[in-house]
């Protein structure tokens, strides 16, 4: 029996949905709930939940990348830093060049309708400045990986540039935190981006959209693309010296697309997902 834990997750939830006709179709009995049972093949909702720590799954689900509300992708290594992407060849599809200029307008629209407007907004920092993404704590990112906190993450980044460090924490992360750098959580993420000299997190999201926007992204330590050729990735041991490198030369890397494309096609749509066969079943 397939079993899938979605840890009390809606979006888990919803994605265990999905699968219930996938699985009736072909006969295999099938199961999904909020805690862990027992069963032959486990899937599970990332996280680092208690409720499925140490547990040894046959499947990882998560939310996707671009955008994150409306898809999400599965991998047998895991999620985020667990995730292992083997088949990753350098070729763009025919319709990437479309989808990117459809997503950067995407993007620009949430500027003008506002993404938090009960919150009020803050100002785009004035440029150059280096912005660096929050990351959860307790995110899959940060397994293995030499930084272990945002507070040790912000210092790094500090010692690595002259330039002015901003800082924008998870949306998720409503901690009230003081890293000796001006914060700007409800900033327009589109502007704040694009406006940025060079944009470092563990593993976000935002990476990708700074890429695409053309500003370069630098990721530390143990982080979803650890396993792709990314040319903006630094080593693992994620030093200040790599670093300070990196942000030097910031504009002179190739951008990277492949990568973005790939990524975008191991995402499943939410709403009208058509799922790999050979991924699904044991």
């Amino acid at each position: 029996m397939i079993y899938f834990a979605y840890g009390g997750h809606p979006v888990g939830q919803q994605v265990a949905a999905y699968l219930e006709p996938f699985y009736a179709d072909r006969g295999i009995a099938y199961s999904h709930g909020s805690t862990i049972q027992d069963c032959d093949h486990l899937i599970v909702w990332n996280g680092r939940g208690d409720y499925w720590a140490g547990t040894e799954y046959w499947l990882a689900c998560e939310v996707g990348w671009l955008p994150q509300s409306s898809t999400w992708y599965a991998n047998r290594g895991g999620t985020t830093g667990l995730a292992k992407w083997p088949d990753f060849t350098p070729e763009l599809a025919d319709d990437y060049g479309d989808w990117k200029a459809e997503f950067a307008q995407r993007q620009q629209r949430k500027v003008v309708t506002g993404d938090q407007p009960a919150k009020g907004r803050d100002p785009v920092p004035e440029p150059p400045y280096v912005l660096v993404i929050g990351q959860m704590e307790r995110d899959t990112s940060l397994i293995g990986s030499p930084i272990q906190s945002m507070a040790q993450l912000v210092a790094m980044v500090k010692q690595s540039t002259d330039l002015p460090v901003v800082f924008r924490p998870h949306p998720g992360d409503t901690r009230v935190v003081d890293y000796g750098v001006p914060v700007v959580r409800w900033s327009p993420l589109y502007e704040t981006l694009a406006n940025a000299e060079a944009v470092v997190a563990i593993s976000s999201t935002c990476l990708l959209e700074a890429a695409m926007l053309g500003t370069p992204a630098i990721c530390c330590g143990y982080n979803v693309f650890s396993d792709i050729p990314a040319p903006y990735t630094i080593p693992r041991a994620g030093s200040v010296a790599s670093l300070t490198r990196m942000l030097r030369q910031a504009w002179d890397w190739w951008q990277p697309d492949y990568m973005i494309d790939y990524l975008r096609r191991q995402q499943i749509d939410r709403i009208n997902p058509v799922l790999q066969e050979n991924l699904w079943l044991p």
